[in-house]
């Protein structure tokens, strides 16, 4: 995989498949897509509370558990267990 700039959505050495995942997580508004859902809740995980409220609403746009899963690896690559990560999730509840 490539990286390209934002203004260049295409990745020539793939045959141009996109790359969105590769867009800043600076970009990605809070909830839009599942992209942005799994980086709003990996950033969580790694320093921030669990959001109730984003989870909720990427659950809304179709994106399933992203925000969850994101922030429960977010978490544990910040040094958490598992068990610790879930119980934060707990919390924001």
């Amino acid at each position: 995989m490539c990286k390209v700039p934002v203004s260049m959505p295409m990745c020539p050495s793939t045959g141009g498949v996109l790359v969105t995942e590769l867009i800043p997580n600076a970009l990605a508004s809070h909830g839009s897509s599942a992209i942005a859902c799994e980086a709003d809740g990996y950033e969580a995980g790694q320093d921030g509370p669990f959001s109730q409220e984003l989870y909720e609403t990427c659950q809304g746009i179709g994106a399933g558990d992203a925000y969850y899963d994101a922030f429960i690896e977010g978490c544990m690559d910040a040094g958490n267990t598992e068990d610790v990560c879930q119980q934060a999730t707990d919390a924001g509840e």
